[in-house]
């Protein structure tokens, strides 16, 4: 469900008292929290391709195939066979899962909940070019410096959440390789 965007309301007294040292702090934390943003993305981008390497190595390698999920319940099998079975089936969904956190933290927001802003493109992009003008243009230094206080924190949010799914996918891809370890072990019992 959206959130209705709404407008800041700041106690003038807040914002009266920013200065130059006040606003130089908010450009270089703008900055960090962008910063913050890219190196999540970095981290995404390296754990998506760990992840997608150790399933392509699953692919080739054969160890997760149709006899895989047979010899889980086949009760002929002796129980390493079984029991190693059903940790390449787990660390198949692990593989698949830290993926999925890695594309999640990947994917672009096309929109900020909260506040609305003219420091974000989506917000810009749905107004014409007139009254993107007309808004900015008429914008006093305080309404500056809220649009710019918001962004920072709602970049801030976006990088922690990023973080969260970096961390979630990395905790995916340690059980993923935990769980082949384990494999490769019981598969050294059977048979």
């Amino acid at each position: 469900m959206a959130t209705k965007k709404q407008s800041l309301v700041v106690p003038p007294q807040w914002v009266e008292a920013m200065n130059a040292e006040t606003t130089e702090l908010m450009k270089v934390l703008f900055s960090h929290m962008e910063d913050q943003i890219r190196f999540a993305d970095s981290k995404a981008q390296g754990l998506l391709l760990l992840a997608t390497s150790a399933l392509v190595a699953v692919a080739i390698t054969g160890a997760l195939n149709k006899g895989t999920g047979i010899t889980l319940i086949d009760s002929g099998e002796n129980i390493f066979s079984r029991f190693s079975a059903l940790l390449i089936i787990l660390m198949f969904v692990a593989l698949i899962v830290a993926i999925y956190c890695a594309v999640l933290t990947l994917r672009p927001w096309p929109s900020v909940p909260g506040v609305e802003t003219l420091l974000y493109f989506d917000s810009i992009s749905r107004l014409s070019l007139e009254d993107f003008i007309r808004k900015f243009t008429n914008q006093t230094n305080n309404d500056l410096n809220v649009s710019m206080l918001s962004a920072i924190h709602t970049k801030a949010q976006i990088a922690d959440w990023k973080f969260f799914q970096v961390r979630l996918g990395l905790n995916f891809l340690l059980v993923a390789m935990v769980l082949w370890g384990a494999a490769q072990i019981m598969s050294a019992f059977a048979r």
